[in-house]
């Protein structure tokens, strides 16, 4: 009976050691996925202290987390920031559970700002305190527009304090006991095996190859605790007895080398360890010095042996005679009496235990209680006995109906169960029942041996508040994150991750198949790499990269957000277990699409103009630069120009000039094939090269770009189109591209100065019919003002010769109106003073239209000139009196005069009379007063309408 009760005590601290360490290693495990974070993760109290910082604050702001833990969180803020931080700080402590996000700057370790998107979350502590939790991302990068590393990931290697706690469980055991791993090394080593060996911990934690066999057998050999991985004959050899429940095993053996040498007989349980996922990884052995109980066994043994030979002996005496009678009797008393000396060191032995021993009938009357159970629960044995099992096991019925199902096969329970003890303190208990039967098998009496696991109870708690909230600083994540086992099943799977694939994570956790959601059919994910060091799926990849453990990779991914599919920046870290095993890994994901649609944007503007989209210069020039330096001769380059742009941009404006400039790539881009490269090199310049192109295929080239110029003029566009052509061939090996392109360049060039000419010609012509094409009032107006200058110059005396230019003058004095747009042209009423503004720039574009042509250069200025006043009040020079030319001066009259009898989009025509009176009102002032005299006396001898005359 006694051995039944040591195995059960044994057992019940197994479980004990199991639970802590799978709580240790879930502890651990959950720990690792925040210090792999790519973002700093913190905890701020109540009074807006930093309680708690991951290690990536080293990363990402170079701060170890020592440096500010317990310092006030707004003081690593901008203090610009802080007063808003501190509002919003205030309102949103008193929410629990409420989650907020906000950008804010954050000093790093080099005294600079960076800039950091924050988001916040309210959760209560274990006493209902309010615990800010923190997630801060860098986001300088994008704020800056900078390439930007993808904030790494790093396995911790930090510990939880509850692995220390249960090492110290493990050293104050009472019994001896040691752990090792699934590589056989000791992993712990208590006081108890220490004073029961000899054999310090520091001597011996982290050895391997049996090292913990040798100080029991004086060599390293099997052991019982090796039986838990293998079937060793060798380690069952040893045992005197052994015997196998479940997982566990139970042995006895007689070892001389323990005690300094003493020797002991010693009992041995030892059980398996697993982790979290059931893998085997080591065992525990829990050993007791039996000595003292063999003795007294075999004592009992050689006192029974003694009593049969007596009986014998007596037998024989008493059929001779009974005269030894009274001895047999006395010799039967001595051996009553050692056996009363056994029960009392029986007794002893359970009064001496810790566990709380007691002992009650089916009925649930109690019969036996120990001193440790009289100490519990602050009571005295005599109150405690004859009580019922409820006073110690509240709500006994429920349990009852397991108790009549225990036989001699299955004869213990195990169960947990809470106690309120007499001055009302809750604490937790672990419990084993055994039922104990007769030689006739009937039910007698239960034995119940309890623990005290309130300590545990409590360590669970907080470990599993821990846990949750490792939890939700996962599920808080923005990244999409997810977790896989050793076994490849997903057991972590954050909101972000539904939102980018669209499945919940009630649908995938405990499965496999996930990569089906990302890519639309099973192949490996990033995660999976993880698992092994080379892997011939990473050419899937179109970026991958291994950074010591961490693996980093680019992907496109057509399944995610709804099958729109997205470019992905992924990291992978492995999980480890507290011993270094690998049991999972992580994966962060983000989406990259914006960034690579941008980067090709960046991509396609650095080799291509923006505004004709062929190639740009730079382009060119690599492109000349990589030819050179191989086989491709021969090789031609044509390099064209346009003729007359700078006309068209200062007269008409850039937009014009632009719309120019892509009808001529246009024309250029379609008179060549797709290799060969055709690239705009400057403002009104483009070039195009030809590999393997012999001058015969250069010459036909630049027919086809001349037939296309004149079946764009045939459309009859706004503008006529007219290029500048010069080519070069080289059919030598050796090519110097440079000197290639100065010959074209040349070439060009000498055609153009013959083209230069007719081509402003032509654009001028095309101004003036592009104006009376879209000028009403130009309608008649420049043949009434031919005849009325030339009446006024014939007047004042100009000579003959000056009658031509001042009829081209009336002709073409409004071409600069073709650069002023129609908004205002055309506007039904007063002009606003910008308008104005604008509406007086023709003077300048017509001047500037006027020097561009050799027929026009004779009344540029003029033309430059004729709105300007007679006492300076004109534009565009404000010149004044003899200042002005007496051309514009005669223009400027019969112009206004021209005018004002005539409609206008702004007003009526005036009379004849009105006109008259106009002009005498604004002689001295705008007009010439001479000139307006003579102009009036020239209109008097017109007979009929003076209007209609002209």
């Amino acid at each position: 009976m006694l051995g039944c009760k040591m195995k059960d005590n044994d057992k019940t601290r197994e479980q004990l050691i199991e639970e802590l360490e799978a709580l240790r290693r879930r502890e651990k495990y959950l720990r690792s996925l925040v210090e792999n974070s790519s973002d700093v993760i913190m905890m701020i109290d109540d009074n807006q202290n930093i309680a708690y910082s991951s290690t990536s604050a080293v990363r990402v702001i170079d701060y170890k987390p020592e440096k500010y833990i317990g310092i006030k969180a707004f003081a690593l803020f901008c203090p610009e920031d802080i007063p808003g931080a501190v509002n919003n700080f205030t309102g949103f402590v008193k929410e629990m559970s409420a989650t907020q996000h906000v950008e804010l700057r954050i000093q790093h370790c080099d005294r600079s700002w960076r800039f950091f998107r924050v988001f916040c979350r309210n959760l209560p502590d274990e006493s209902g305190s309010p615990i800010i939790l923190i997630d801060a991302r860098d986001i300088t990068g994008y704020k800056q527009a900078d390439d930007r590393d993808i904030t790494k990931l790093k396995q911790s290697e930090d510990k939880y304090p509850a692995y220390q706690q249960l090492l110290d469980i493990i050293d104050f055991l009472p019994d001896a006991t040691y752990v090792i791993d699934h590589d056989k090394k000791v992993i712990a080593w208590n006081r108890a095996i220490e004073e029961m060996t000899g054999v310090r911990k520091e001597d011996i934690l982290g050895k391997g190859e049996y090292a913990y066999t040798v100080p029991f057998y004086g060599r390293p050999g099997s052991n019982l605790i090796d039986l838990i991985f293998s079937d060793d004959s060798e380690a069952k050899l040893k045992y005197e007895y052994v015997e196998r429940k479940g997982n566990k095993l139970f042995a006895e053996i007689f070892i001389p080398y323990v005690f300094e040498g003493k020797g002991a007989f010693l009992w041995s349980t030892t059980s398996p360890l697993f982790n979290t996922d059931g893998n085997l990884v080591g065992a525990i052995q829990s050993i007791r010095d039996i000595t003292g109980y063999k003795q007294m066994a075999e004592a009992l043994r050689e006192h029974s042996d003694n009593l049969e030979e007596l009986v014998k002996k007596r037998t024989v005496e008493l059929k001779a005679a009974n005269e030894h009678l009274l001895k047999e009797i006395a010799e039967r008393k001595q051996a009553e009496e050692k056996l009363l000396i056994g029960e009392e060191r029986y007794r002893n032995i359970v009064e001496d235990q810790t566990e709380l021993i007691i002992r009650f009938l089916p009925d649930g009357t109690i019969t036996l209680v120990n001193d440790a159970c009289c100490r519990y629960y602050r009571m005295e044995k005599e109150v405690l006995i004859g009580h019922n099992i409820e006073l110690f096991i509240p709500g006994y019925n429920k349990y009852e109906h397991s108790l009549t199902h225990l036989n001699r096969e299955n004869p213990v329970i195990f169960f947990e169960h809470s106690v309120v003890l007499s001055d009302g303190e809750v604490r937790w208990q672990q419990r084993n029942v055994r039922a104990i039967f007769n030689e006739t098998g009937r039910l007698v009496e239960y034995q119940s041996v309890a623990s005290d696991i309130t300590d545990r109870k409590r360590m669970e708690v907080k470990l599993q508040y821990a846990r949750q909230q490792l939890l939700d600083i996962i599920e808080f994540l923005p990244d999409a994150t997810l977790i896989i086992n050793r076994d490849k099943k997903v057991t972590a799977w954050n909101r972000a991750t539904e939102e980018l694939t669209g499945v919940r994570k009630e649908d995938i956790i405990g499965k496999g198949d996930y990569a089906v959601h990302f890519y639309g059919k099973s192949r490996p994910m990033l995660i999976d790499l993880v698992f092994s060091d080379y892997n011939d799926d990473e050419k899937n990849y179109k970026y991958i990269r291994r950074k010591g453990n961490l693996l980093l990779a680019e992907n496109y991914t057509p399944s995610v957000l709804g099958g729109k599919g997205a470019v992905l920046w992924g990291i992978a870290a492995p999980l480890l277990d507290g011993d270094g095993n690998l049991v999972g890994a992580i994966e962060s994901i983000r989406d990259i699409t914006e960034l690579k649609q941008v980067e090709e944007k960046l991509r396609y503007f650095s080799l291509h103009d923006s505004l004709t989209g062929l190639y740009n210069r730079s382009c060119f020039e690599q492109e000349m630069c990589r030819l050179e330096e191989g086989s491709h001769a021969p090789v031609s380059i044509i390099v064209c120009d346009i003729d007359g742009l700078k006309l068209v941009n200062d007269t008409l404006g850039h937009n014009n000039g632009d719309a120019l400039l892509v009808s001529a790539a246009s024309v250029i881009k379609g008179s060549f094939r797709a290799c060969d490269m055709v690239a705009r090199i400057g403002g009104d310049e483009f070039a195009v090269i030809l590999p393997k192109s012999d001058r015969l295929a250069v010459e036909s080239a630049a027919q086809r770009i001349k037939h296309n110029i004149a079946r764009y003029n045939s459309a009859k566009p706004l503008f006529p189109l007219s290029l500048s052509i010069g080519f070069a061939v080289s059919e030598e090996e050796s090519i110097s591209f440079d000197d290639l392109f100065k010959e074209a360049d040349n070439n060009m060039y000498r055609e153009k100065l013959h083209h230069r000419q007719s081509a402003r010609n032509a654009i001028v012509q095309t101004l003036k019919k592009a104006l009376e094409a879209r000028d009403y009032i130009t309608d008649g107006h420049a043949d009434r003002l031919q005849d009325l200058v030339a009446a006024l110059a014939i007047t004042v005396g100009l000579p003959k010769e000056k009658l031509a230019d001042l009829r081209l003058l009336a002709q073409f004095h409004d071409i600069g109106k073709v650069g002023v747009p129609d908004r205002i042209l055309f506007k039904p009423g007063p002009l606003t003073q910008e308008e104005v503004i604008e509406m007086q720039r023709h003077c300048e574009i017509g001047y500037r239209i006027a020097k561009s042509a050799p027929d026009l250069v004779p009344i540029a200025d003029w033309l430059h000139l004729h709105h300007e006043w007679w006492n300076g009040g004109g534009y565009p020079l404000g010149l004044k009196g003899d200042e002005i030319p007496l051309e514009s001066r005669i223009l400027a009259i019969a112009d206004a005069y021209d005018a004002m009898t005539n409609d206008r989009p702004y007003r009526k025509a005036m009379t004849h009379d009105e006109a008259v009176a106009e002009l005498k009102r604004r002689s001295g002032s705008q007009f010439n007063p001479q000139l307006v005299q003579e102009f009036v006396q020239i209109l008097k001898k017109v007979t009929g309408e003076s209007k209609k005359s002209f």
